[in-house]
């Protein structure tokens, strides 16, 4: 298969693979790559807002300050995908695998991370508010000084995650697995922590104003 790629400059260059292709500062907002094998490209700078990315392989790929608004993104693989300060807000990353993965200052707001995988993805100053991570697997991520206002978290394996300083205010827990967690000066007023399993966590100087605390025992 040929891929047709455009660069922000204009010009036009045809791959027969994508594997590990230089595609920095392409143009490809509202491409279909369903299903391409896009591993280990640099994919930096580049815009792909509205495109469909569903079931692609990404794995390694360099996706540092890319413009994904409102991308699919649903069951591809970001393992170990370079994501940091790149723009997803409203994308679709349910079922995705994005075992550490970084995604250090993105802006996710609104972003649909349903049944993810974000083991021990680094997520440090991220803005999630709003998301979407019902059934998502957490543990162990990084997500100090992360923006998960008004987030859904419920059902969520968040074993020995980190939120130092993370604001978690009216974000929903319910269900939620944070065994183990460290939740030193986090934000969690108003949060919702219904039936969750905070054993061994670490709430030091937690704002729990407002906080629903019926946990499990």
């Amino acid at each position: 298969m040929i891929y047709k790629i455009k660069f922000l400059d204009g010009t036009v260059k045809e791959f027969e693979s994508l594997v590990n292709a230089d595609l920095r500062r392409s143009s490809l907002s509202g491409i279909n790559l369903k299903g391409a094998d896009l591993s280990r490209a640099d994919l930096s700078d580049s815009y792909l807002r509205n495109a469909d990315l569903s079931s692609s392989n990404l794995d390694r790929a360099n996706l540092t300050h890319v413009k994904l608004e409102d991308a699919n993104l649903q069951g591809a693989n970001l393992d170990h995908a370079n994501l940091t300060r790149a723009d997803l807000r409203g994308a679709n990353l349910s079922d995705c695998n994005l075992r550490y993965a970084y995604l250090t200052e993105a802006r996710l707001c609104k972003a649909d991370m349903t049944r993810s995988n974000l083991w021990d993805a680094k997520c440090t100053g991220a803005i999630l508010s709003e998301a979407c991570f019902k059934n998502a697997r957490l543990k162990y991520a990084e997500l100090t000084k992360c923006d998960l206002r008004d987030s859904d978290m419920t059902d969520c394996d968040l074993r020995n995650a980190i939120f130092v300083y993370a604001d978690l205010s009216n974000a929903n827990l319910t269900n939620s697995d944070l065994r183990e967690s460290v939740l030193v000066n986090a934000d969690l007023k108003n949060a919702i922590l219904s039936n969750a399993n905070l054993k061994d966590a670490i709430l030091s100087n937690a704002n729990l104003e407002g906080t629903i605390l019926d946990v499990k025992e």
